[in-house]
């Protein structure tokens, strides 16, 4: 009983922590629209700076996997961001 509740509680965690990175995805990816749901242009600063929270949010997850490809994005933000 002992290995199947210790599976249970890293398949509880793992299963949280997807759905927090999933979360935090679609952030970025809702971010990075050009835009709004009314047609009207996104602002670019203001972008910007939401990427950045959710990227620090995500550089705060535990997943050590992760964290060089955030530091990439988060490098390169200035680029990903040129419309």
């Amino acid at each position: 009983m002992d290995a199947y509740f210790d599976a249970k509680s890293n398949t509880d965690k793992a299963i949280n922590l997807y759905g927090m990175y999933k979360f935090l995805y679609y952030c970025i990816i809702d971010n990075m629209q050009v835009f709004d749901r009314d047609g009207n242009p996104c602002d670019r600063e203001n972008a910007e700076e939401n990427i950045r929270i959710v990227l620090d949010y995500m550089i705060g997850l535990p997943v050590k996997k992760i964290k060089k490809e955030i530091n990439t994005i988060y490098h390169l933000l200035d680029n990903l961001l040129e419309y």
